[in-house]
């Protein structure tokens, strides 16, 4: 299993707004400074951060103080929360869900498999909260 460059861009955009997080009470950071901290483009950094507000885990705000924060304080997030949000939901195969989209349908023998590896994957990124990242 691989993950996509959304989830490795958006947990470093997520890293740097934890690092920032309290430090200038009320301003975000602005797109141009999290994408150059990031090493991201701006264009994908802002796809990256429309799935992150969508999940409720980074809100924005526009005007002279604008740019982009955190929702919720960096003990508050958990890093499956945010790969979950720019993976659909980590899903690995379909057999995990309730419509098993494999040959053997509802007599799939190896069900129970990828529904311990889901688990596992979740349980691991769970266990890790952004502010144990700074």
């Amino acid at each position: 299993m691989r993950l996509s460059t959304k989830s490795h861009y958006g947990l470093n955009a997520c890293y740097y707004l934890a690092a920032e997080y309290g430090r200038d009470a009320g301003e975000g950071m602005p797109l141009k400074r999290l994408a150059a901290m990031s090493g991201i483009s701006e264009p994908y950094l802002e796809q990256i951060i429309l799935l992150l507000k969508k999940a409720g885990i980074i809100f924005s705000r526009r005007g002279a103080s604008g740019g982009y924060r955190l929702a919720k304080p960096p003990s508050e997030i958990l890093v499956g929360e945010v790969i979950r949000a720019l993976e659909d939901n980590l899903e690995i195969v379909g057999c995990r869900t309730s419509v098993c989209d494999c040959a053997a349908g509802i007599n799939c023998k190896t069900k129970a498999v990828w529904s311990k590896v889901y688990d596992a994957i979740n349980d691991t990124l769970d266990g890790i909260r952004l502010n144990e990242l700074i």
